[in-house]
């Protein structure tokens, strides 16, 4: 998705993260990047969490994007994206997954590699 996302949204976020830094969830209020800058009125909404274990983590998140179309039907004016992202750490070798399905009906993975040298 990251060529169809503007890079001027603006907006705010809130969230806890734990005394020992190992766990974090939150909410995020920004400008929909389905809209003009800043006076559209359209937003994204996302909540998201996660958690480092010793050699592991793992993300999810869930975001209702306001889309191009105004019709009043929320299938319509909405857009829904669920991600889930995971890593594990073999020694200096770490392999990790990040899968999103959005409400149009697209799914996206990427597999990611990391190597210690």
């Amino acid at each position: 998705m990251w060529n169809g996302l503007q890079a001027y949204q603006w907006g705010g976020r809130v969230g806890w993260i734990s005394s020992d830094e190992s766990s974090q969830a939150g909410v995020q209020f920004t400008t929909s990047p389905a809209g003009e800058m800043f006076y559209s009125g359209k937003f994204a909404y996302t909540a998201f969490g996660g958690h480092d274990f010793e050699n592991a983590a793992l993300k999810a998140s869930v975001t209702v994007l306001r889309n191009y179309l105004d019709k009043d039907d929320i299938g319509d004016k909405y857009t829904r994206m669920y991600a889930i992202s995971g890593k594990y750490r073999f020694a200096d070798f770490t392999p990790g997954l990040d899968v999103f399905y959005l409400s149009t009906r697209h799914l996206g993975f990427s597999l990611t590699f990391e190597a210690d040298f």
